[in-house]
């Protein structure tokens, strides 16, 4: 009995954490990109139709950013904030794949990568 439990629970699918990216399987990376978002100035800094997640870190000055279903470019105050010294992941099951526009008020760098499958 024990035996066709066991069968039975290491067929079936494993859980998804939050949307894309199910539990226990490592993503592939189909990029890494260091960016410069010039002050004063909204940039595309994303814009494929494809993928799993996509992390953001922001290692200098604060950064705003929106998505693609936003109506609004991002600036001082609109948009979701990014503090200095951080990294978020943007899942696709909760944020899409579509584009994604940054603002910073003062010149900074910025990594983005892209993870488009997973293993």
């Amino acid at each position: 009995m024990l035996a066709v439990i066991g069968i039975f629970l290491s067929n079936y699918p494993p859980a998804k954490t939050s949307a894309q990216a199910p539990m226990g399987y490592l993503a592939n990376v189909s990029s890494t990109t260091w960016m410069t978002i010039t002050g004063g100035t909204a940039q595309q800094i994303l814009a494929s139709s494809s993928c799993i997640s996509r992390i953001i870190t922001i290692p200098g000055t604060e950064v705003f950013y929106t998505t693609e279903d936003s109506a609004l470019a991002p600036s001082v105050g609109i948009g979701h904030k990014l503090t200095a010294s951080s990294t978020t992941v943007l899942d696709s099951g909760l944020y899409g794949c579509g584009k994604v526009t940054a603002f910073s008020a003062s010149t900074t760098k910025i990594t983005v990568t892209e993870f488009t499958n997973f293993k």
